[in-house]
């Protein structure tokens, strides 16, 4: 009797705990709601063994404008396993100057002084940095000479690389930004559950899931 009642309230206790364990277990992101994948999953470019993530943005972007910062404090403690990537996402023609000002920036290697700046220059001073001569102008407050920057915001390369950015965000099937690409497979928005703030929260999610692949 003593030892049928003692295997009863095991069966019991057992069962009680089972509704919390299956909740701890749950995934805290789903698929959907804070993420969608990509398919077919797109190549990366990165070293064997990293994690490609792509912020995937247009200057001009209130979105983008919102998510940067916490992105950019994202990228100062990233997972060791994650290769961050700016990557501007020019799905119409009037992005594609504010595209070609970002690789002209990358190329001059003023890239991390100029990020948010870039941003800062279109949201709160309002100014468009739609023109060669006005990105010239901006570039000039970097000690960047004109010669050199109107070199840079028309040169070969930069061409290319704005190409380059459109054949990507068509692979990725933007028609918004802002996104983050991980790992060619999936996709997060800012509008998702939580919004920006938690967006750093779903990319770590996904990379660990990568990175244990």
């Amino acid at each position: 009797m003593i030892r049928t009642a003692l295997a009863l309230l095991t069966l019991a206790l057992f069962a009680a705990a089972l509704p919390a364990q299956a909740q701890d277990s749950a995934p805290r992101f789903v698929e959907g709601q804070h993420y969608r994948v990509l398919k077919p999953a797109q190549p990366t470019n990165v070293p064997p063994g990293k994690v490609e993530v792509v912020d995937m943005f247009w200057y001009g972007c209130g979105g983008c404008y919102m998510l940067s910062p916490y992105l950019e404090a994202w990228a100062k403690n990233k997972p060791e396993a994650a290769e961050y990537v700016r990557m501007p996402a020019p799905l119409n023609p009037a992005w594609q100057p504010h595209a070609r000002l970002y690789f002209a920036t990358k190329a001059l290697g003023i890239e991390e002084q100029t990020h948010a700046a870039i941003f800062n220059e279109y949201h709160v001073e309002r100014n468009p940095l739609n023109t060669i001569d006005s990105m010239v102008a901006f570039l000039g407050r970097y000690d960047v000479p004109e010669d050199q920057a109107r070199e840079a915001l028309t040169s070969f390369s930069v061409d290319a690389e704005v190409r380059a950015a459109q054949v990507r965000a068509g692979r990725y099937r933007l028609t918004f930004v802002p996104a983050v690409v991980i790992n060619g497979k999936y996709v997060v928005s800012a509008d998702q559950p939580g919004g920006p703030a938690t967006v750093p929260e779903v990319i770590n999610y996904l990379v660990e899931r990568e990175a244990a692949r």
